[in-house]
Protein backbone atom coordinates (compact mmCIF):
# COMPACT_ATOMS: atom_id res chain seq x y z
CA UNK A 1 0.00 0.00 0.00
CA UNK A 2 1.79 3.51 -0.92
CA UNK A 3 0.47 7.00 0.40
CA UNK A 4 0.91 10.07 -1.52
CA UNK A 5 1.23 13.03 -0.08
CA UNK A 6 0.39 16.75 -1.82
CA UNK A 7 1.69 19.40 -1.15
CA UNK A 8 -0.09 22.42 -2.25
CA UNK A 9 1.83 25.20 -3.71
CA UNK A 10 0.81 28.61 -2.21
CA UNK A 11 -1.08 31.09 -4.55
CA UNK A 12 -0.23 34.04 -2.29
CA UNK A 13 2.61 35.17 -0.03
CA UNK A 14 -0.02 35.25 2.37
CA UNK A 15 -0.26 31.43 2.33
CA UNK A 16 3.64 30.48 2.89
CA UNK A 17 4.45 29.36 6.19
CA UNK A 18 6.26 31.57 8.54
CA UNK A 19 5.85 35.13 6.74
CA UNK A 20 4.41 37.49 8.67
CA UNK A 21 2.96 40.05 6.29
CA UNK A 22 3.03 43.85 8.12
CA UNK A 23 1.21 46.08 5.80
CA UNK A 24 -0.48 45.19 2.08
CA UNK A 25 -0.78 47.46 -0.50
CA UNK A 26 -4.18 48.28 -2.93
CA UNK A 27 -1.52 47.61 -6.02
CA UNK A 28 -0.74 43.61 -5.13
CA UNK A 29 2.36 44.49 -3.24
CA UNK A 30 3.15 43.51 1.00
CA UNK A 31 5.98 44.43 3.61
CA UNK A 32 6.60 41.74 5.59
CA UNK A 33 9.47 39.55 7.70
CA UNK A 34 10.15 35.79 8.13
CA UNK A 35 9.42 34.49 11.66
CA UNK A 36 12.30 32.62 12.75
CA UNK A 37 11.40 29.09 12.38
CA UNK A 38 11.45 29.88 8.50
CA UNK A 39 12.82 27.27 5.99
CA UNK A 40 14.43 26.78 2.94
CA UNK A 41 11.67 26.02 1.17
CA UNK A 42 9.65 28.88 2.11
CA UNK A 43 11.68 31.73 1.15
CA UNK A 44 11.93 29.56 -2.03
CA UNK A 45 8.46 29.45 -2.10
CA UNK A 46 8.65 33.64 -2.17
CA UNK A 47 10.70 33.72 -4.73
CA UNK A 48 8.48 31.24 -6.79
CA UNK A 49 5.40 33.91 -6.44
CA UNK A 50 6.57 35.97 -8.15
CA UNK A 51 5.99 36.88 -12.09
CA UNK A 52 8.60 38.26 -14.49
CA UNK A 53 9.18 42.04 -13.26
CA UNK A 54 8.05 41.11 -9.56
CA UNK A 55 10.64 42.19 -7.10
CA UNK A 56 11.42 41.84 -3.91
CA UNK A 57 13.33 44.64 -1.46
CA UNK A 58 15.29 43.82 1.55
CA UNK A 59 18.32 44.80 3.40
CA UNK A 60 21.67 42.48 3.37
CA UNK A 61 24.03 42.83 6.10
CA UNK A 62 26.79 40.80 5.13
CA UNK A 63 28.62 43.62 3.19
CA UNK A 64 30.18 46.69 4.59
CA UNK A 65 31.67 49.44 2.44
CA UNK A 66 31.09 52.38 3.89
CA UNK A 67 27.43 51.16 5.46
CA UNK A 68 26.16 48.80 7.50
CA UNK A 69 24.93 46.80 4.42
CA UNK A 70 23.25 46.89 1.29
CA UNK A 71 19.49 47.85 0.24
CA UNK A 72 19.04 44.85 -2.16
CA UNK A 73 16.56 44.62 -4.92
CA UNK A 74 16.02 41.10 -6.39
CA UNK A 75 14.07 40.93 -9.40
CA UNK A 76 12.90 38.35 -12.00
CA UNK A 77 13.47 39.43 -15.38
CA UNK A 78 13.34 35.77 -17.43
CA UNK A 79 12.33 32.05 -16.61
CA UNK A 80 15.87 31.19 -15.66
CA UNK A 81 17.47 34.87 -15.07
CA UNK A 82 16.93 37.32 -12.01
CA UNK A 83 18.63 40.82 -11.98
CA UNK A 84 19.78 42.18 -8.66
CA UNK A 85 20.57 45.93 -7.60
CA UNK A 86 22.88 47.52 -4.81
CA UNK A 87 22.35 50.79 -3.05
CA UNK A 88 23.08 52.80 0.25
CA UNK A 89 23.64 56.47 1.33
CA UNK A 90 24.55 58.26 -2.36
CA UNK A 91 25.33 55.05 -4.32
CA UNK A 92 24.03 52.38 -6.06
CA UNK A 93 25.38 49.46 -8.37
CA UNK A 94 24.16 48.52 -11.83
CA UNK A 95 21.67 45.68 -12.36
CA UNK A 96 23.64 42.28 -12.80
CA UNK A 97 22.51 38.94 -14.15
CA UNK A 98 22.15 35.80 -11.37
CA UNK A 99 20.58 32.63 -11.77
CA UNK A 100 17.55 30.84 -10.31
CA UNK A 101 20.13 29.15 -7.87
CA UNK A 102 21.95 31.80 -7.34
CA UNK A 103 19.00 33.69 -6.47
CA UNK A 104 17.70 30.76 -3.73
CA UNK A 105 20.94 30.73 -2.40
CA UNK A 106 21.64 34.44 -1.58
CA UNK A 107 17.87 35.04 -0.28
CA UNK A 108 18.18 32.20 1.88
CA UNK A 109 21.63 33.88 3.35
CA UNK A 110 19.85 37.42 3.98
CA UNK A 111 16.78 36.17 5.26
CA UNK A 112 18.24 35.97 8.80
CA UNK A 113 18.62 39.68 8.59
CA UNK A 114 14.85 40.29 8.00
CA UNK A 115 13.07 38.27 10.62
CA UNK A 116 10.52 39.16 13.13
CA UNK A 117 12.24 40.79 16.54
CA UNK A 118 15.53 40.68 15.53
CA UNK A 119 17.34 44.34 13.51
CA UNK A 120 13.49 45.66 14.18
CA UNK A 121 14.34 49.02 11.83
CA UNK A 122 11.98 50.03 8.86
CA UNK A 123 14.64 48.87 6.39
CA UNK A 124 14.58 45.64 6.95
CA UNK A 125 10.89 45.11 6.14
CA UNK A 126 11.05 42.78 3.21
CA UNK A 127 8.85 44.30 0.56
CA UNK A 128 6.98 42.07 -2.41
CA UNK A 129 6.20 43.72 -5.14
CA UNK A 130 4.56 42.50 -8.65
CA UNK A 131 6.14 45.56 -10.49
CA UNK A 132 6.75 46.07 -14.26
CA UNK A 133 7.29 43.43 -16.75
CA UNK A 134 9.43 45.79 -18.19
CA UNK A 135 13.09 44.59 -17.62
CA UNK A 136 15.80 46.68 -16.37
CA UNK A 137 17.00 49.17 -18.82
CA UNK A 138 21.12 48.60 -18.54
CA UNK A 139 22.26 45.31 -17.28
CA UNK A 140 26.42 44.62 -16.42
CA UNK A 141 26.72 41.23 -17.69
CA UNK A 142 30.24 41.47 -17.21
CA UNK A 143 31.46 38.38 -14.99
CA UNK A 144 34.03 40.21 -13.31
CA UNK A 145 31.62 43.22 -12.00
CA UNK A 146 32.37 44.07 -8.18
CA UNK A 147 28.86 43.54 -6.78
CA UNK A 148 28.28 40.00 -8.83
CA UNK A 149 31.92 39.02 -7.33
CA UNK A 150 30.36 39.66 -3.85
CA UNK A 151 27.11 37.86 -4.35
CA UNK A 152 29.04 34.65 -5.45
CA UNK A 153 31.93 34.83 -3.09
CA UNK A 154 29.18 35.11 -0.44
CA UNK A 155 27.47 32.29 -1.64
CA UNK A 156 30.34 30.11 -1.90
CA UNK A 157 31.68 31.07 1.42
CA UNK A 158 28.16 30.53 2.98
CA UNK A 159 27.59 27.28 1.52
CA UNK A 160 31.22 25.40 2.98
CA UNK A 161 30.04 26.78 6.17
Amino acid sequence: MSVAFYMQTPKNLKEVSHVLILEEGNDNSFSFRFEPEVTRKSTDQVLDLLPFGGRLWFFDFNKTISDPGLYTTLRRTSEDEWCVYYGNHGWTSNWFPITNEEASAYYWICHDDNLVGLKDWWYTDMKFSIGSKEPPKKINRDADYRFAVYLRELIERESTD
